[in-house]
């Protein structure tokens, strides 16, 4: 029981929910060459999705605590094998 100035709430924590579009885009690619060079690109969260936290009653009223907006991560690497 979490107690908030003079009123008292009994709150259930929930799994993350996702905000807008409930699912995240990733993309990756690797090229591998004959001299030993390599290339691969990858691209996380393409769609940009936000994940939300929140607290529930058991009444059902929702609070948010926390919004995460990871962002889209995009890196391209190069690798050479000497062998």
């Amino acid at each position: 029981m979490e107690r908030f100035g003079l009123m008292s709430y009994d709150w259930q924590r929930l799994t993350p929910k996702g905000v807008g579009l409930p699912w995240s885009l990733n993309f990756t690619s690797k090229k591998k060459f004959e001299n030993g060079l390599s290339v691969s690109v990858k691209a996380k969260n393409l769609l940009n999705s936000n994940i939300k936290h929140y607290l529930k009653t058991d009444t059902g009223n929702k609070l948010d605590t926390k919004m995460l907006e990871p962002g889209i991560s995009i890196s391209l690497s190069m690798t050479y094998d000497f062998n």
